[in-house]
């Protein structure tokens, strides 16, 4: 017998599914009707953006309802210059996501607003507003990049220039971006609360600017103040040893600009008519760290001089900022055996320590940021290589705040010197990544798996600072391509990062070329040939962007690197085959002997499963661009390599010839394998496994697709057994151990307290925490079964280990939801469809597919007998 009974209808239930809406949505943009309201209204992925430089934006909202079975039938979109309609469009349609602006040419320096009107199948109306404002739109003129006359290494120069204004203001917009890190202050007063801007981009190629509302912060006199930093432009990179990678100088360029209420305006842009000087940050490196003397102010050096930049590579941003999201408390005080005080915070981060004290001028306060402790009770520093991680404060004799500006560091705890009585209270952490919303949550009944997915998002918190790191302790820091890639689908659950990939695939495909393929890092500083894995971060990412947010104007973008990347790895391939050039292998593989980071699978057969892989994708990317050709071309390498894999890779009777973990498991996952041969191959993935008791010794491209490979060949009991073992190597290992991210070893600490090489262990790097991918879609059930979850596939598998398990994510339609409970005679499944969305549901245990509109559902399932 079979049972599924949903429990709908209910006044209760009705009550709970309004609520549950209302959570994490935008409160301030909604505007509702009686039983239908908008929220979350977006332009080009941003709330309200200032600076937008897209000619065609596009606008995207949620439509909320405690009606079942929601599907928007009509919308009405005006866009408007103060009272003047720019573009008014009304179209008999169920698109909610992305539409595109068609109305008159956009002005620069403008703010539009937009009205939006939606009716449903129930006759439902509901209204909603939002706005946004151009950037400079490309014009560039008026104002000069500045500088100071002569090179100095780690200096941080502050640009001043006074000014008068009339009363009357209507709007004051300041553009700004440097060559290096910026800071402004206008009258004393911080301009915004961005971090690390203009961002870590190739100067070569492309560099952001801002532009922030400082309308608020203007008088009749005025003085403007921008201190520069190195940062990416010209700081150090430790771990490739390099300095001044793009420029020896930092300059600044800016313009503000002021509009009167009787139509007049001003303009106050960057020349040689601006000052420069030095103030009290005396040294600021992202790697280093920062010395301040706080007992200084300005001090004047001379007149700025101008420098020549291209312009042209100039462009608005088109991600949110680097902010600070969080504070934590420090929650312990440690005095370790030598003597030293050290500020336990809990958990390990990225951002810089704040606090409050007041010692006499001249005091001298050091901090010192590590993760772990060593064996020997002291701070453990030994894993940050070069970089020094310190900052340096010499007081004023007052009470003061003090905290870094142009550096952050990875840490859980920080050691203070120069303070006799150090009090938890006075100290916080600030935690610092991109401004991304949280979207999804993974929760089961397991207390050390839900620590394992708190890890998970934690280690994306800490490395999604502008780019995608690796990791943000060492003197490294880098956006490498292989780490991304595997991480993608994970970091598209757990946050909305739609425009942060927006930016950074813009990044990618700027440094690409046929003759060097993708780099292994974005920003590049190794100028090396591609690499499996690495470089298909090109087409991979493109993929889940599309499918996770329904962007087709991001894949249409990036959809000339995507071809351009498989094109390359066809030019050096002979017979459909990539055996030359170096590659990774399977990165921090375990099942090889000696000191070797590439893991025991071939390198080469990586190298041509990707191939097939990233061809298939471009083709998938094709058809859904209308290219029919393209489609067909890609297709055809696609299976071209496949056969040339078959051949060179797997023997007649089914055997593969390097039957790694790593090797089974991209083979069938990449459907590389004849049907005929697949049960072979999933019978030697098993054994290996059976060899090593049941753990996995995969790397960086292995680990990513294990469970899922398992789960969808039958083995989900071998894929759970994985997830729950608890000693080395496993997911458990580093919970038990006390992480609170996801380490780049699985021994990063062994079981006696010693580490592995210092040379290549961090504690915040989020790779294998693309298990997370996994959790939401297999073990909760959740996932897109077309574009930006406009159908959303819902197969629950109830998990050994597990009593239960849920995954919720914000989808750009809303909330979808879906999990499983066990009860005495069977399994409770749970969930729920945003509206304007629909669903198809695979029970578990009876195998029987429910066809769902939007709405709050449950099930109770039970196994087919007889």
């Amino acid at each position: 017998m079979q049972s599924g009974v949903a429990c709908l209808n209910t006044p209760p239930g009705v009550k709970r599914r309004l609520r549950f809406y209302l959570l994490g949505m935008q409160k301030e943009q909604i505007q509702s009707g009686e039983n239908m309201f908008i929220s979350d209204i977006k332009v080009e992925h941003m709330d309200r953006p200032i600076g937008l430089d897209a000619e065609r934006p596009r606008f995207s909202y949620i439509i909320n309802s405690d009606t079942d079975n929601t599907v928007q039938t009509e919308y009405r979109i005006t866009v408007k210059k103060g009272r003047n309609a720019v573009w008014r469009c009304r179209r008999k349609s169920s698109q909610s996501v992305l539409i595109q602006y068609a109305g008159e040419p956009l002005e620069k320096c403008t703010r539009y607003s937009v009205e939006i009107t939606v009716r449903d199948n129930h006759g439902q109306r509901a209204e909603g507003k939002t706005w946004f404002e151009t950037g400079l739109m490309g014009d560039f003129e008026g104002a000069d990049f500045i500088t100071y006359p002569q090179v100095r290494p780690s200096f941080c120069p502050v640009f001043t220039k006074s000014f008068g204004a009339r009363g009357g203001i209507k709007r004051a917009r300041l553009y700004i971006t440097a060559l290096g890190l910026y800071m402004a202050h206008i009258n004393g007063k911080r301009v915004g609360g961005d971090y690390f801007t203009p961002g870590n981009t190739d100067y070569n190629y492309r560099l952001q600017y801002q532009a922030y509302d400082v309308t608020d912060m203007l008088a009749r006199e005025n003085r403007i103040e921008v201190t520069l930093a190195p940062g990416w432009y010209s700081g150090p990179f430790g771990c490739v040893n390099k300095a001044a990678v793009y420029g020896d100088r930092n300059a600044l360029w800016c313009r503000l600009l002021i509009e009167y209420g009787d139509g007049t305006s001003q303009s106050v842009s960057s020349d040689e008519t601006w000052e420069y000087g030095t103030g009290h940050i005396l040294f600021s490196e992202r790697e280093a760290g920062e010395d301040q003397d706080t007992r200084r102010g300005y001090e004047p050096e001379g007149s700025a001089v101008t420098l020549q930049y291209d312009k042209g590579r100039m462009t608005g941003c088109v991600s949110p900022a680097v902010r600070i999201i969080q504070q934590l408390p420090a929650v312990k005080l440690i005095i370790t055996p030598s003597g030293k005080k050290v500020l336990d915070f809990g958990q390990n981060l990225s951002g810089f320590v704040r606090f409050n004290v007041r010692k006499k001028a001249g005091s001298k306060i050091v901090l010192r940021h590590c993760e772990v402790f060593d064996q020997n009770g002291e701070i453990y520093t030994a894993n940050l290589r070069t970089a020094r991680c310190t900052d340096t404060y010499i007081t004023n004799g007052k009470k003061q705040t003090l905290m870094p500006h142009f550096t952050f560091h990875g840490f859980r705890y920080c050691q203070v010197e120069g303070i006799d009585d150090v009090r938890c209270e006075d100290f916080t952490a600030c935690v610092l990544h991109t401004d991304m919303e949280q979207t999804g949550e993974f929760e089961c009944s397991e207390k050390d798996i839900n620590q394992l997915q708190h890890n998970i998002l934690w280690g994306q918190k800490g490395n999604f600072i502008d780019i995608p790191t690796d990791c943000p302790q060492r003197d490294e820091r880098l956006g490498w391509t292989g780490d991304a890639q595997v991480f993608a689908p994970t970091a598209a659950f757990n946050m909305d990062v739609s425009a942060f990939f927006t930016k950074w695939l813009a990044d990618l495909a700027a440094e690409q070329s046929m003759e060097k393929g993708v780099p292994h890092m974005v920003p590049d500083l190794f100028g090396a040939n591609g690499a499996a894995a690495w470089g298909d971060a090109a087409t991979v990412i493109p993929t889940v962007m599309y499918q996770v947010y329904g962007d087709k104007g991001l894949l249409e973008k990036q959809y000339p690197s995507m071809k351009a990347w498989v094109d390359y790895i066809l030019s050096r391939s002979e017979n459909y085959l990539w055996m030359k050039d170096f590659q990774y292998g399977d990165w921090l593989g375990m099942d090889r002997e000696g000191e070797s980071w590439t893991g025991a699978t071939d390198p080469n057969l990586v190298a041509n499963a990707y191939f097939a892989y990233s061809a298939s994708l471009v083709a998938d990317a094709a058809r859904a661009l209308g290219k029919k050709e393209d489609a067909r071309y890609y297709s055809g390498i696609s299976a071209k390599v496949k056969k040339a894999f078959r051949k060179e890779y797997i023997t007649p009777n089914g055997r593969l010839v390097s039957d790694t973990q790593t090797a089974c498991t991209i083979t069938l996952r990449f459907d590389l394998a004849e049907p005929k041969d697949r049960d072979r191959i999933m019978q030697s993935l098993t054994e290996n496994l059976k060899r090593h008791n049941d753990h996995m010794v995969t790397g960086f491209v292995g680990t990513p697709q294990l469970c899922f490979c398992l789960s969808e060949n039958g083995r989900h009991d071998l894929a759970a057994k994985l997830l729950m073992q608890r000693d080395y190597p496993s997911w458990l290992y580093s919970v038990d151990m006390g992480a609170t991210t996801i380490w780049e070893r699985w021994n990063g600490i062994k079981p006696d307290g010693s580490f592995e090489t210092a040379d290549m262990n961090s504690f915040n790097h989020y790779a294998y925490g693309s298990v997370g991918d996994w959790l939401y879609r297999c073990v909760a059930g959740l996932a897109p079964e077309k574009p930006g979850y406009k159908r959303i596939s819902m197969k629950p598998t109830p998990t050994d280990g597990m009593d239960y398990a849920r995954a919720r994510l914000k989808t750009v339609y809303g909330i979808a939801e879906c999990g499983w409970r066990r009860t005495e005679d069977g399994i409770t499944v749970e969930c729920t469809v945003p509206c304007n969305a629909s669903a198809a549901l695979v029970l578990p245990l009876s195998g029987r597919t429910v066809e769902l509109g939007s709405g709050k559902y449950c099930f109770e399932d039970k196994a087919v007998q007889g």
